[in-house]
């Protein structure tokens, strides 16, 4: 009697090692690793918001930044009202900081938080939210920026100067141990108007250029009396909430940070 055949061989998919193979191949074109590693294509972050998504762990202190083409030296706060927070200024009083300075877009100084400071980040970074900091008084202001552009670009698109009281240029603090007696609210406001507090509204000469306070100077009372000196560019001592009003006590540098 004779034997038959085998059976042809049938079409029965990739084999196990076939398999491995591809998922190996899968393995090595996973997404790259995000910014703030070495291994990644890009190291550096654009923002300090965005090195703390990546590595939450990531303390305060001095980070390099690549928010544009250029690198950018800064300083992280990683731990106040949640963290992320990118260094754009240290104020520390010593004429640096005017109203020419805080509407252009140029750097000045070099990365402190104790000396005058300007960052290249104050044009580069992009932000949503704003907080100032002086030792133990901080303020937090949510949503004045859309998170698509710097704080520069956002400032040029605030008038100069408004009347800022109930306005679109009016900022509520969410978080913060700013407090002051000379203080009317914590609001924050930008480029606002002197309303010699309220006796007339929107309209004296005495007006602030740049971030600024509502304050009641020279006992007139509120809204908004001489925001001028109640800005984060005037002296401390001018009724400044930041301030101690007092020359003979040193004032500690006030510093403003984007997220």
């Amino acid at each position: 009697m004779g034997h038959e055949l085998p059976p042809e061989p049938t079409d029965t998919g990739p084999s196990e090692s076939d398999t491995d193979t591809d998922s190996d191949t899968d393995a090595d074109t996973d997404t790259a690793p995000a910014c703030g590693r070495a291994d990644s294509p890009q190291p550096a972050c654009a923002s300090c918001a965005e090195l703390l998504a990546t590595l939450p762990d990531t303390p305060d202190g001095p980070a390099t930044l690549q928010p544009a083409d250029a690198p950018l030296d800064t300083w992280c706060d990683m731990t106040t009202a949640g963290g992320g927070w990118t260094l754009v200024g240290t104020n520390a009083w010593t004429g640096a900081w005017n109203n020419d300075t805080v509407i252009d877009g140029s750097p000045f100084g070099s990365v402190s938080l104790e000396t005058d400071f300007k960052s290249e980040g104050f044009a580069s970074v992009v932000f949503a939210d704003l907080l100032f900091e002086s030792g133990d008084e901080y303020a937090v202001y949510p949503g004045v920026g859309t998170g698509t552009s710097s704080y520069h670009a956002f400032q040029e698109t605030v008038p100069l100067h408004n009347c800022g009281l109930e306005t679109d240029y009016e900022w509520l603090m969410s978080e913060g141990t700013l407090a002051d007696a000379d203080l009317c609210n914590t609001n924050l406001y930008i480029h606002p108007i002197d309303w010699e507090g309220g006796l007339i509204p929107c309209g004296d000469s005495e007006v602030a250029t740049g971030p600024a306070w509502s304050g009641q100077n020279k006992d007139l009372g509120c809204p908004l009396n001489d925001p001028r000196g109640t800005s984060y560019i005037e002296d401390p001592w001018d009724y400044n909430p930041w301030g101690d009003h007092d020359p003979a006590v040193p004032n500690l540098p006030l510093r403003m940070w984007v997220r």
